[in-house]
């Protein structure tokens, strides 16, 4: 039995009674497991095994990138006399927890910072020369933060900044600095 064009398209709107759908839609069956069930799975992985689980499907990907404490296993070093601007591209593709920028000047971040910062908990700038402001719109960025380490040449008492500028710290929970120059935001473990 064959229909014409017109009747196909009546057929498609009638109001008939259409096949129940699986209640289970995709996003259900994906979800059988609560995503903190499978962090504590997760977690005794190595970086290598973890890496091969992000390749497997999507929310594998979604959920070791989205949790600090799985990606906290991952970290990178950026060293470089460049300039870090709206067009720069890591040389580290995978967004890690931990990051150390050394010997950059940066006048900006682009779209690939909005991938690695809300992942980081743990981020090292050494010897990079930046503006206060541009400082700020980095850590709007990383709400997971929870190690900030400042090494600047140029900049003195910087956690004092933070605290007149009243900077939600969110996550980090303790300033410490010592000697000029030097400056840790740390998450206060003793609570």
């Amino acid at each position: 039995f064959q229909c014409r064009k017109s009747e196909r398209k009546n057929l498609d709107n009638s109001t008939a009674q259409k096949p129940r759908q699986n209640p289970m839609d995709k996003d259900q069956k994906s979800s059988l497991l609560p995503a903190k069930l499978w962090e504590r799975i997760f977690r005794h992985l190595t970086p290598l095994q973890l890496l091969r689980a992000r390749a497997v499907c999507r929310q594998w990907r979604d959920l070791v990138t989205g949790s600090p404490m799985l990606m906290n296993q991952f970290g990178g070093v950026l060293c470089g006399k460049g300039v870090m601007d709206q067009n720069y591209r890591p040389a580290i593709a995978l967004p890690v927890g931990e990051l150390q920028l050394a010997g950059f000047t940066i006048v900006g971040t682009g779209s690939w910072w909005a991938g690695y910062g809300p992942g980081l908990t743990m981020l090292a700038l050494r010897e990079c020369s930046m503006t206060v402001a541009v400082l700020f719109g980095v850590l709007k960025q990383t709400p997971n933060l929870e190690w900030l380490d400042l090494e600047w040449r140029k900049i003195r008492r910087c956690a004092d900044w933070f605290l007149q500028a009243g900077f939600p710290v969110g996550k980090i929970g303790k300033l410490q600095h010592g000697q000029p120059g030097r400056c840790r935001l740390s998450a206060n473990i003793s609570g």
